[in-house]
């Protein structure tokens, strides 16, 4: 049974449901993490790990897509670089030196019923150092 617990701190009343159960399945969260900076001709480190499912079910797929190009390398839109079941994946050497300049990947992950959800993150190709 839930129990609806009653706190009042400086004022303000909160209100927390123990025992509580969602009654559907929600989607996972998706969070691919903050703005990654590159050269061109090295790995890329992508990392879902901060993804979670909140209502407990497992994340069974990770998707990496690029969605935002240089606008000379848009060619490379939709152009997916990893896709698997692990939240942390490292591709090797992606972009090279005609590929400086800022991208967009997106990240979606689904969960073991189905349910998927995304998130951006920028990353900044630098050209090699001589």
């Amino acid at each position: 049974m839930n129990a609806l617990k009653h706190l009042c701190f400086l004022g303000v009343t909160l209100f927390l449901l123990t025992g509580c159960v969602l009654a559907e399945p929600v989607p996972p969260v998706a969070e691919a993490g903050g703005t990654i900076t590159l050269r061109a001709g090295d790995d890329l480190r992508l990392d879902a790990s901060g993804s979670f499912d909140p209502d407990g079910g497992t994340i069974v797929r990770y998707r990496w897509t690029i969605v935002g190009t240089p606008a000379e390398r848009a060619a490379r839109l939709g152009e997916v670089l990893a896709d698997g079941d692990q939240p942390v994946v490292v591709v090797k050497a992606p972009f090279g030196p005609q590929d400086v300049g800022r991208w967009e990947l997106e990240l979606e992950v689904t969960d073991e019923t189905g349910r998927r959800a995304t998130d951006t993150v920028f990353l900044q190709v630098k050209p090699r150092s001589p």
